[in-house]
């Protein structure tokens, strides 16, 4: 029965996975980071890999000097540090084996968009990888892309003013316990336990609290128009016209 326990510690608790496959796409697949479960973005590739358990588990832990790979351990809870290394390891096809969820790989030969070329021109801009932050920093359309905020396919903005004015009304003021205060956007609130977005820069990093060690106040020193800086309002046009036509496919 030893070959059973060996390969029952290898596959990973399902619970577990699922759990690090969405701080995965929270945490890890935003912005410049890794791509959608595990594919190749400005950060590497991590899905098929076969990366060491050992070096998984100190570079997510403790980050990689002189990278723009960041230390965890202090910025997610315990089990939720422990959930995206097991998942890491189980989508990079190390030391352990099952994935709770399909690597979604890009084509080789991307298929020819279907819409319009303004759209089509919206989604190069939407995910455009030359830019610090892009819009697919922080909303998630056509499965890429980080769902921190709105689906905006769901409601799409009424052009270049109603994306650059935005309004943040779900944004709130963060206090820690040690007077830190931030930017949030919250995820999960309980009586014991807070997991917050910080928005202080982009990418948003997803932050877990004791409930006794923050506090939460309405409003923020934050506006939507200061992470689109980068976008010009033709760009923004196009981006509203990819969006209205992805409205119009559901």
């Amino acid at each position: 029965m030893m070959w059973l326990a060996l390969f029952l510690m290898q596959a990973g608790d399902p619970g577990d996975l699922a759990r690090g496959a969405r701080v995965f796409a929270q945490s890890c697949a935003v912005g410049y980071c890794h791509g959608t479960a595990g594919a190749a973005n400005r950060g590497p590739r991590l899905a098929g890999r076969g990366l060491d358990r050992a070096h998984l588990e100190k570079a997510t832990r403790e980050g990689i000097p002189n990278t723009a790979m960041p230390g965890f351990q202090k910025v997610l809870s315990a089990p939720d540090l422990n959930a995206v290394i097991a998942y890491v390891a189980s989508i990079s096809g190390g030391a352990v084996a099952a994935s709770p969820a399909p690597v979604h790989m890009p084509d080789a030969v991307p298929a020819p968009f279907p819409g319009p070329p303004e759209a089509r021109r919206g989604k190069n801009l939407f995910f455009d990888a030359t830019r610090g932050t892009r819009c697919g920093t922080c909303h998630a359309v056509e499965d890429w892309g980080s769902a921190v905020g709105p689906n905006l396919a769901a409601k799409p903005p009424a052009g270049a003013a109603a994306i650059r004015n935005a309004a943040a009304t779900q944004v709130q003021t963060a206090t820690t316990s040690a007077n830190e205060r931030f930017p949030a956007l919250v995820v999960e609130q309980t009586r014991d336990l807070v997991r917050v977005y910080d928005l202080t820069s982009p990418p948003p990093v997803l932050r877990a609290f004791s409930a006794r060690d923050l506090r939460l106040a309405p409003g923020a020193a934050w506006s939507h128009t200061s992470v689109v800086s980068n976008y010009k309002d033709e760009e923004l046009t196009s981006i509203a016209a990819y969006l209205a036509w992805l409205a119009t496919r559901k």
